[in-house]
């Protein structure tokens, strides 16, 4: 009977442990456009705290072209980029992203330094999802939701237990008035000699 109940338990968990899955997070940090003057760099940091996050861009190039790459923060200003950079004109949006292994702080950057005359706009978007949970931390999550409704059920075990002790005296509180009455009235009766 104990391996039943267990197994009983077991499949409780992975149906709980099923359910347990909420939606990966994404976070839009920023969308916006942004004008680079000729011989000039945009930085845009990026925080990721999450290991195993995907930082998403998108942007184009309003008229001409502009550089584009990923630093990490620490290699700044190092020419060692994550993602290097590349030409990319105005016929084409770009959409890419970059699976992070390691949390810290990521930097877009868009470089016009090249240019001596001309100004870049770049509208861009930058989003940073992080990852589902683990096996693990849904099986974690599950647990204390099957903990939390044990308990709750104990709960409601004790609450019932306190509610029938509180009715038996409150029936006896009852009964013993019943008792009180019938007294009073077989004093009266005895008294007055009526039936």
């Amino acid at each position: 009977m104990l391996v039943k109940h267990t197994i009983h338990r077991m499949d409780a968990f992975k149906q709980i442990s099923s359910i347990f899955t909420p939606p990966s997070k994404t976070i839009t940090i920023n969308s916006e456009a942004v004008v680079i003057a000729a011989g000039k760099s945009f930085c845009l940091p990026i925080m990721v705290v999450t290991p195993g996050s995907k930082l998403e861009w998108s942007f184009t190039v309003k008229d001409y072209d502009c550089l584009f790459g990923v630093i990490e923060q620490e290699d700044i200003p190092s020419e060692d980029y994550i993602l290097d950079k590349q030409y990319y004109s105005s016929e084409e949006e770009v959409s890419e992203c970059l699976l992070i292994l390691e949390p810290g702080v990521y930097n877009l950057v868009w470089d016009n330094s090249y240019s001596l005359l001309r100004s870049k706009t770049i509208v861009y978007s930058v989003r940073v999802e992080a990852p589902p949970p683990t096996m693990e931390e849904r099986h974690k999550g599950a647990l204390t939701y099957y903990n939390e409704i044990n308990e709750m059920r104990a709960n409601i075990v004790q609450w019932e237990n306190q509610l029938k002790e509180e009715e038996a005296k409150l029936q006896e509180c009852a009964d013993e008035i019943r008792k009180k009455l019938d007294d009073a009235d077989l004093a009266i009766v005895v008294l007055t000699g009526l039936p």
